[in-house]
């Protein structure tokens, strides 16, 4: 019998706040299912939330959307500390169903410094693109901003309350070492999930042939297409529709501005994917099946 496959990652980390996660919770516990790995889920009160609430002129806030009038301290604590209970027994239920190694921990605190001091190399993390105060209208949760260069080997951001679509696994391949580290690792989730994979690939001009054949050696059996020559490359990535996106970090070689107005303009979860240092992501055997 040959020895169990490593994991591809030491651990999932999902990080949940004020607005819940049911959605975050299912989905990660499948993805840690999958990929063999415990997961660890941590509830962040946020200080910054609750000085608001703490606030004499507080009457109402607007949290994504959703008005809460009469808001006070001592109701925030107490509605925090109920989502708290019910995502935690949200994430022992699937633990139960799917024999995970999970533990779930509730803290106080800047959400940002949370976030980093519970992070190590070689983690997936999981959090909402809204999670921490907003930056301006449209914009990201200043968590996301926070953690893009922290130690994570991979970053899944998701809207934490609806469910991942049964839709193709798309990836962005352009030849790079860490675009064929993120193709290989959605053909292992495709396959795992029993949905098609696609493959985009750069306008690459006479190049092009040779990365589509590589492309098909790696992943066999996939949808592969290419960008026009002119194409808006940003556009067309934000543009893309399924169940997942699975890019290289970072993603299309975007920084600062541009890099934030991708994550706002991609709503389908988004999986960024970093080469590991010591923690190699190892794609040579296949993922658990599907539960």
């Amino acid at each position: 019998m040959n020895a169990p496959a490593p994991p591809p990652f030491a651990r999932l980390l999902l990080a949940l706040g004020a607005t819940g996660g049911r959605a975050a919770v299912e989905f990660s516990a499948h993805l840690a299912g999958l990929l063999r790995i415990p997961m660890d889920t941590l509830f962040i009160e946020d200080e910054e939330l609750l000085g608001v609430a703490a606030l004499p002129v507080a009457r109402e806030i607007s949290r994504l959307g959703v008005m809460m009038p009469g808001l006070d301290l001592g109701r925030m604590e107490r509605e925090l500390r109920r989502q708290a209970t019910r995502m935690e027994q949200l994430a022992r239920r699937c633990q139960a169903s799917g024999g995970l190694e999970s533990r779930f921990r509730v803290v106080r605190g800047r959400t940002a410094a949370e976030l980093s001091g519970a992070l190590r190399p070689g983690d997936c993390l999981v959090l909402s693109r809204e999670l921490g105060p907003m930056t301006g209208p449209g914009g990201v949760g200043s968590a996301v901003r926070s953690v893009l260069t922290a130690a994570w080997s991979a970053l899944l951001l998701m809207d934490e309350n609806l469910p991942v679509p049964a839709s193709p696994v798309t990836t962005w391949y352009d030849g790079s070492p860490t675009s064929e580290v993120a193709l290989l690792l959605a053909q292992r989730l495709a396959q795992a999930r029993g949905q098609q994979l696609h493959v985009v690939l750069p306008a690459a001009g006479a190049a092009g042939r040779e990365l589509r054949l590589r492309a098909q050696r790696h992943a066999a059996g996939a949808v592969i297409s290419v960008l026009a020559p002119a194409a808006d490359t940003l556009a067309a990535i934000a543009s893309l529709r399924g169940g997942l996106l699975v890019l290289p970090a970072p993603p299309l070689g975007l920084t600062g501005a541009r890099l934030e107005q991708l994550l706002r303009r991609v709503r389908t979860p988004l999986l960024l994917l970093r080469m590991a240092g010591e923690h190699h992501v190892d794609l040579a055997t296949p993922l658990a099946g599907r539960s």
